[in-house]
């Protein structure tokens, strides 16, 4: 669906003379956010989100901070419906997928199906590079990043969460 890759800006749909059509806005945030390298923009907030979980670590979704979300899950999924023909498919994103044996993660490609309010998980199908064979996988928000999604603040998200978790574990260790 094309409006799964359109991000959220906050523009007058008649901007008035002299001002930035909408669409001119859309497309450049557009090309801006598929232009960022999420792991890059991590390691910039002093994370590297693709080194292995420390031993015993809380959940890191129990530490996400839904007021970076620009839109709500429900409104994502919407995003998943085809306009033309009103089936729904998939929303792009990319997913942080940790390897169970060695705890260690990477970034993937991934196609966003579902979400499932009461375990707050979404449903995904994820893979390395295209022509990989598509992996189902359940993973919690703070480990997707949508291709409509502003990556500067998605990292901005991750990294408050892996914070918020560092202090949550050293308090834990003081008791």
């Amino acid at each position: 669906p094309t409006k799964a890759f359109e991000p959220k800006v906050l523009v007058p749909f008649n901007p008035g003379p002299g001002k930035t059509p909408r669409k001119i806005m859309i497309e450049r945030q557009k090309r801006l956010f598929s232009l960022q390298d999420i792991h890059q923009l991590l390691l910039d907030e002093g994370l590297d989100a693709a080194a292995p979980e420390p031993e015993g670590a809380l959940p890191l979704d129990l530490f996400d901070d839904t007021e970076f979300e620009s839109r709500p899950p429900e409104e994502w999924m919407e995003l998943a419906v085809d306009e033309e023909t009103g089936e729904r498919r998939f929303v792009p994103a990319r997913c942080l997928h940790r390897d169970a044996p060695s705890r260690e993660a990477r970034w993937r490609e991934a196609q966003v199906t579902a979400f499932d309010a009461s375990t707050r998980l979404f449903s995904l199908r994820a893979r390395d590079s295209p022509g990989d064979e598509w992996q189902e996988v359940k993973l919690p928000r703070v480990h997707i990043l949508f291709a409509a999604e502003d990556p500067f603040v998605f990292a901005r998200r991750v990294a408050a969460a892996h914070r918020a978790r560092a202090e949550a574990d050293a308090m834990l260790r003081k008791e």
